[in-house]
């Protein structure tokens, strides 16, 4: 079960290993394109599932109490030799109980942010889940302390992110001379980030085209290239440039990124790219989280890290001329940028070797073999 874009590609190369082990084994669940591909077979397509936000869900409460039913139905009639919850934990946790009330094994792939919020998580998830599988190693003890079985797999980016153009192709095919600056900006993968962070990123972008500074926006595949273009005030309406590729590639290729924070956060930095991370809720949502949140860092670059490598804008923060203003700032710093890129250059070893989707294809197999 992924119920967002992130979770799919993680679904995706899970499936991939799960099918190379035991080509006879059948996966059914929730997914996109990553998943489908690897063949899983969806009862669902995870854009249903996209909200953001804590008062949006209200809006699609009667929709996610129809699937409850729907899969509390499908356990009891039809049970699975295994569940596989992937992240998304509000709609996860409540799947994984009613998995749990009919003895269907459950294994929990990337753990819900018990460190950030809602910690008392942890009494429910070691009541309901057989093992949990982290990709931070500091998740560890958190599941042992519990009682839950706990396995750290190495973070799953590792093992997917690939460069397949060169720096100089990237900039050819923009147009852009080696000796201009390049800023990428990614405003995210669902609707809803859309449509609050994109206005604000391309007016930073104008401003930044205005100053001497090459702009791209990166447009997720998850997006549709009408809905992208229709956003008020987005890329589509100021003439931007948008890239559809593959967004390492041209993250890859820029001087610094402007990320919305999220998985992106994460592999921009891998890539060894500096970046600033910005994220914009409802105003109701963000009040909320606020309250409920207790973490100095929103963005996963910066978790991974135990420290602030990337600066953060937040809500009221994320303003174009704002946005512009610090990316200037940084560009005109280059030793603030070197120290940037060496600290991001130690990433991939605080976050385990690469096999992330195997190794957890492999507990899967085992505690579906358990149960015969």
């Amino acid at each position: 079960m992924a119920g967002e874009a992130s979770g799919d590609r993680l679904g995706g190369a899970l499936a991939e290993a799960l099918v190379r082990i035991r080509p006879d084994i059948q996966l059914i669940g929730v997914g996109g394109p990553f998943m489908r591909a690897a063949g899983v077979e969806l009862i669902h397509d995870y854009e249903k599932f996209a909200v953001l936000g804590l008062t949006e869900v209200i809006g699609r409460l009667p929709f996610f109490l129809r699937i409850l039913a729907e899969f509390g139905r499908r356990f009891r009639n039809d049970p699975p030799g295994l569940f596989l919850p992937i992240d998304f934990p509000d709609f996860n946790i409540r799947l994984a109980l009613r998995a749990h009330e009919v003895n269907v094994p459950v294994l929990w792939y990337v753990s819900p942010q018990v460190w950030a919020w809602r910690a008392g998580r942890v009494a429910t998830l070691a009541r309901i889940v057989d093992r949990m599988v982290v990709v931070f190693p500091f998740e560890t003890a958190i599941y042992e302390r519990a009682g839950l079985p706990v396995s750290f797999v190495g973070h799953p980016l590792l093992e997917r992110l690939a460069v397949t153009k060169s720096h100089e192709a990237v900039r050819r095919d923009l147009g852009i001379a080696e000796g201009e600056q390049l800023v990428a900006l990614l405003p995210g993968s669902r609707r809803q980030e859309i449509r609050r962070i994109l206005p604000p990123l391309a007016e930073a972008g104008r401003l930044l085209l205005a100053a001497g500074i090459r702009v791209v926006v990166s447009r997720a595949p998850s997006i549709e290239p009408d809905y992208f273009n229709a956003v008020p005030g987005g890329a589509g309406s100021t003439g931007l440039p948008i890239w559809t590729g593959d967004t390492a590639n041209l993250v890859a290729a820029a001087d610094l990124a402007v990320v919305a924070s999220g998985t992106a956060t994460l592999e921009t930095g891998l890539l060894g790219t500096p970046a600033i991370i910005v994220y914009k809720m409802a105003p109701l949502s963000w009040q909320l989280a606020r309250r409920l949140v207790r973490v100095d860092h929103i963005g996963l670059v910066n978790i991974a890290a135990g420290k602030r490598i990337a600066p953060e804008l937040l809500q009221e923060q994320v303003t174009g001329p704002n946005v512009a203003r610090l990316v200037l700032e940084m560009l005109n710093d280059p030793d603030r940028l070197a120290a940037m890129r060496r600290e991001l250059a130690e990433l991939p070893a605080r976050l385990g070797g690469k096999g992330a989707s195997e190794r957890t294809a492999r507990l899967a197999l085992d505690l579906l073999d358990r149960r015969g």
